[in-house]
């Protein structure tokens, strides 16, 4: 029994021995396909690096692309920036100017050209006022007065913003913007108007300014402006020795566009203008003294006696009229002919003569005689003139008695 359990023990040895080499081979069957997914595997793996490298270089490309072009945007943008504040810049030095400095530099430019006239429409204020034409013009337009300020406190006018003075297009041009909004009236809603202001003259002593002003938010607003002329002129000297400046302030409708309700719209224009410029005039005469008009005819009455306080005397008026060379020839003549008639014997009566009658004997005793009598004509318009002359200075009493005595005896010559 024990042999047969060694010999069954040794068999089953053997058996189990046996056993790895019989499975070797399923073993080895089952390790083939392992080693073809671990290829397919590698080869899935070098082509995910492969993808994974392109797609990491497309990125660096890209990024790379992204780069430059955000350089060259950068570099657009600086380049704008540089032009804008170039610009910037430029209007800066243009709006640092004070207003006396640009002031005299169009004065120093201006070409001697005349006052604007008056626009067509109608003249809102003409008057004088006890200040020099420069302090006028920079109480009403320069940058540092408050005087559109006060004057849209009085009229209501809100969000007012006054912008700098500037040149534009080459120094040629000097203007400002404002804006402000209108109060509501009756008729219309409050609106903001656009006011553009321009100096068409500035010599020191004359000043214009043109006011166009827009606003777009009316009922046909888009069609129209309203320009106003400001004029600044010197006017004359008061007694009390002040300077004295005439304001003018006209106006017109300027239609961008042609419209059926040209009419209606110049006459509410018209009224709500002239609302606005008396508010105006009342103010600036609260600023400003008006000149009186009793100074200012007093002072025409001083330069009107000015042009008679020294009176010519009669030998200076009478060089005046016979220091000519009409009257010495017509003397010289006449002086002439009497020594003839002095020297001379009386001739014998032949052809038509008759007692009291002498008649040129030859052609050149007739022209002679003509000549006498023309140039007799003209001394006498010139003794007529010198005799009204003389009567308008005093004396006129007398001198219509000689003036009556003269033409009667001429008339019985």
């Amino acid at each position: 029994m024990e042999s047969h359990g060694s010999s069954d023990d040794l068999l089953s040895h053997p058996r189990t021995k046996e056993s790895p080499s019989r499975s070797s081979p399923a073993h080895s069957n089952s390790s083939s396909p392992s080693s073809e997914e671990i290829t397919s595997a590698k080869d899935e793996k070098s082509s995910t690096q492969k993808t994974i490298t392109g797609r990491i270089a497309q990125i660096f490309n890209k990024s790379s692309d992204v780069c430059s072009t955000h350089r060259n945007i950068d570099l657009d943008h600086s380049e704008v920036n540089k032009v804008e504040v170039s610009e910037v810049n430029d209007e800066d030095e243009s709006s640092n100017v004070t207003f006396e400095e640009a002031m005299r530099k169009i004065q120093s430019e201006d070409q001697g050209n005349e006052i604007p006239n008056n626009l067509p429409a109608g003249v809102f204020i003409d008057q004088q006022y006890v200040i020099a034409p420069e302090d006028l013009n920079e109480l009403l337009f320069s940058s540092d007065s408050n005087f559109l300020k006060s004057l849209a406190e009085v009229q209501g006018n809100t969000e007012l913003e006054i912008g700098p003075w500037k040149f534009e297009n080459d120094g040629e041009i000097f203007k400002r913007l404002v804006s402000y909004v209108k109060p509501p009236s009756k008729l219309i809603r409050a609106v903001k108007a656009y006011e553009e202001q321009t100096y068409l003259k500035a010599d020191g002593k004359n000043f214009a300014v043109l006011a166009s002003v827009s606003t777009p938010e009316v009922m046909y607003g888009s069609t129209f402006r309203v320009e106003i002329l400001y004029v600044i002129t010197p006017g004359p000297e008061l007694p009390t020795g002040e300077q004295c400046s005439c304001l003018i302030v006209s106006w017109r409708m300027n239609f961008l566009q042609s419209t059926m309700m040209k009419g209606m719209i110049e006459n509410g224009a018209r009224q709500g203008m002239k609302e606005s410029f008396d508010q105006y005039a009342t103010l600036l005469s609260q600023t400003v003294k008006p000149a009186d008009p009793k100074d200012l005819s007093s002072n025409k009455e001083q330069a009107l006696a000015s042009l008679h306080a020294e009176p010519e005397s009669d030998w200076r008026l009478a060089v005046q009229y016979f220091a000519n060379f009409t009257v010495f020839t017509t003397v010289f003549m006449g002086l002439y002919v009497l020594v003839h008639i002095w020297l001379a014997a009386p001739s014998t009566i032949q052809g038509l003569e008759f007692g009291g009658l002498d008649l040129p004997d030859s052609i050149g005793e007739f022209v002679f005689c003509a000549v006498f009598v023309l140039q007799g004509e003209r001394m006498l318009g010139i003794i007529s003139r010198f005799i009204k002359a003389r009567a308008q200075k005093g004396n006129v009493l007398i001198y219509s008695i000689l003036s009556s005595i003269w033409f009667s005896f001429f008339s019985l010559t």
